[in-house]
């Protein structure tokens, strides 16, 4: 039947057992990504395609569901996820800085947030603002519909980085000539 002094799986392969941090780190980033994307995704639904409010009470309401989706939800997602993410990436910086994907995976973040980041809070300030005032109605439906813009390119964000991380697409790049050989 077996030995009888080993009692687990015999390692015949070799391998050590475990994998260190990194499952858990996947998982981590596996949340703050969902919740990111789904946090976008339930802004979309539940604030932009409600309609415009016809009373004061009404904007407010939409400029609080605005306000806590983005600062309890989408803004921890994405730097949870970018924080996961770099610690993810260390183990082996190396042969990920030669992968295109990766670097272009940087390029749309490197441009992206913080190009997001100053549109969205000004265009949530001046929201705000104009909900205090509560006398504008033509200025709050067009800082509504730059939300919704912005919320919109955020979640194209979100979806082209979680393709480029999840397909690894080659663009173009040989693997076994660029990649060197230890």
């Amino acid at each position: 039947m077996g030995d009888s002094q080993h009692s687990g799986p015999r390692n015949v392969h070799g391998r050590r057992w475990g994998r260190g941090f990194r499952p858990y780190l996947i998982v981590a980033k596996l949340l703050c990504v969902a919740a990111y994307v789904g946090g976008l995704m339930a802004l979309l639904v539940v604030v932009f395609q409600a309609g415009l409010p016809g009373d004061a009470e009404g904007w407010r309401q939409v400029g609080r569901t605005v306000h806590r989706a983005y600062a309890w939800l989408i803004v921890p997602g994405f730097l949870g996820a970018t924080v996961v993410g770099v610690l993810l990436t260390a183990s082996m910086v190396g042969p990920m800085a030669r992968m295109r994907w990766f670097r272009l995976k940087l390029l749309l973040l490197a441009v992206g947030a913080p190009s997001l980041h100053v549109y969205l809070r000004g265009r949530s300030i001046a929201f705000q603002s104009l909900l205090v005032a509560a006398q504008d109605v033509s200025g709050m439906v067009a800082v509504f519909r730059q939300l919704l813009a912005g919320t919109v390119v955020g979640l194209f964000l979100g979806v082209a980085l979680l393709v480029l991380g999840r397909v690894k697409p080659r663009l173009g790049q040989a693997y076994g000539s660029s990649v060197r050989r230890t």
